[in-house]
């Protein structure tokens, strides 16, 4: 495998060529998740203060995996211009491996807040979350174990292929936890619906949200255990790695991003109501008439609490999706 000649134009369209898309659209991504650090900061000021820990954190170890993912690129693609065979006679580019390292945890962080979403919403139940958790962290180890021993490997491509195995575990238990989080948040949340149509599209929103986040990234997971498995000679898997973790930390700003700026609790109704004339008919013969003080007020207390178990069921929802952030 030393040799230029094996080097066909399919074999570096599937290295090279995937190597830079990926890098290409992990930047896209990468911005993306700029942009939404920012209207976190413009929009959410009193959240609390493991929330406010968690966005610079996730911020920043993206930050770093996105270097590492330009320096890797860059050595490859520019360094070695005019040396392909660099990329079969090379020991693996540390910056490389570390920039899957920081995929990983990054991974692992963001689940790790959506499995407290499910347990929050699940009313706390130990047995769905601790499965979650478990698997999560089954993954980190593997992934951990993986970075490691690809440091260790002769060549790049030698440790693509030999760790095969670890990887498609790894993946396959990250695909695994992304579509259990959106199974158990899709069946906790139809249990919220409360037929009030306020509060059914609070939870309608969200009902939608989790299978899209939950699909999206274990759709992509899939993905890329298929592309390592089918497609050995490519690196097409590996850029499908470069993006998936920018997508697991754009979905968690965007749950972030999505409630309720300020939490500003509903006006309260007014202390003097409006007279009982100009909200009870009084002319038509085919409908009551209200003629003595007890009934109007009997009329208009009945009122005002539909109004509030009306506001107060969508405040219990919107609590609650408000609240599953620490």
């Amino acid at each position: 495998m030393a040799g230029v000649g094996l080097l066909t134009p399919k074999l570096l369209d599937d290295s090279f060529g995937a190597l830079f898309i990926g890098f290409a659209v992990s930047t896209l991504l990468f911005g993306i998740l700029l942009a939404q650090v920012v209207s976190y900061y413009r929009l959410f000021r009193g959240d609390g203060l493991y929330v406010r820990l968690m966005v610079p954190l996730i911020c920043l170890l993206e930050t770093v995996d996105q270097v590492f993912i330009a320096h890797g690129s860059y050595h490859y693609l520019v360094t070695l211009w005019g040396n392909p065979a660099g990329l079969i006679s090379e020991r693996p580019l540390p910056t490389l491996v570390l920039g899957q390292t920081f995929g990983t945890l990054v991974g692992t962080l963001v689940k790790g807040v959506f499995a407290y979403r499910v347990w929050r919403f699940s009313g706390q139940n130990y047995i769905v979350t601790g499965c979650l958790v478990a698997v999560i962290l089954a993954q980190f180890i593997c992934g951990m174990y993986y970075s490691h021993q690809a440091l260790a490997q002769p060549t790049f491509l030698a440790g693509f292929n030999r760790l095969a195995n670890i990887a498609t575990l790894s993946l396959s238990l990250g695909a695994a936890s992304d579509f259990i989080t959106a199974a158990a948040l899709a069946y906790y949340l139809r249990k919220m619906r409360t037929g009030d149509n306020m509060s059914d599209s609070l939870v309608n929103s969200l009902f939608v949200y989790g299978l899209g986040t939950g699909f999206a990234s274990g759709g992509l997971s899939v993905l890329t255990v298929l592309l390592y498995n089918l497609e050995r000679g490519s690196l097409a898997s590996l850029a499908c790695f470069f993006v998936l973790s920018k997508v697991l930390a754009i979905s968690f700003m965007t749950s972030l991003n999505t409630r309720k700026a300020g939490h500003a609790p509903p006006s309260p109704l007014p202390s003097n109501p409006l007279p009982v004339q100009m909200i009870l008919p009084t002319s038509s013969s085919s409908q009551p008439h209200f003629h003595n003080k007890a009934t109007n007020e009997a009329a208009m207390y009945e009122m005002r609490s539909n109004v509030v178990h009306t506001t107060g069921s969508s405040q219990i929802v919107d609590s609650k999706s408000n609240d599953c952030y620490f």
